[in-house]
């Protein structure tokens, strides 16, 4: 199967949970603050969930250019940072240099991208090696200019 063009939430929100259920071993996601995303429904937390229970050693990575809306806004990703500080972790970095992008990277081959922030326009490739490549790197770059990440106490961070 090859890339698949889409322009509406819906259509964003459907390929973000085929990539949930796709994805075996890491999760990269940046994004300005999660909103809009589903990430305040217990569906898509419950997703993530799954995801890290099946195997100790999968790992998330979330890169946001904002913290308040995970902070205030999504309880139960709170839990999940709280639940599984050794595989999920949340950094913020608000000076992101492609800060009008969003993106979610699965293992080594799944891409779901948008190329701005405020539209929901974009694709989603279950093969693009080369894709995740390039968008990992320049997410290793962001993810290392930050010391460490968000945490979670009982005041929510």
């Amino acid at each position: 199967m090859g890339a698949i063009l889409f322009d509406t939430r819906e259509a964003w929100l459907q390929a973000l949970d085929g990539l949930l259920t796709e994805a075996r071993r890491q999760l990269r996601i940046l994004d300005q603050d999660l909103r809009g995303q589903g990430w305040e429904t217990p569906a898509r937390p419950a997703r993530l969930r799954d995801f890290l229970r099946a195997d100790r050693a999968r790992r998330v990575e979330i890169l946001l250019h904002r913290s308040d809306y995970l902070t205030g806004h999504l309880p139960l990703m709170m839990r999940l940072l709280r639940d599984y500080p050794e595989q999920l972790e949340v950094r913020v970095y608000e000076a992101l240099p492609d800060s009008a992008q969003a993106y979610v990277l699965g293992d080594d081959r799944l891409v779901l991208y948008r190329h701005r922030v405020d539209a929901w326009a974009g694709r989603f490739d279950p093969q693009d090696p080369g894709g995740v490549t390039l968008l990992a790197t320049r997410f290793q770059a962001d993810w290392s200019r930050i010391a460490g990440g968000l945490g979670y106490t009982p005041l929510g961070l």
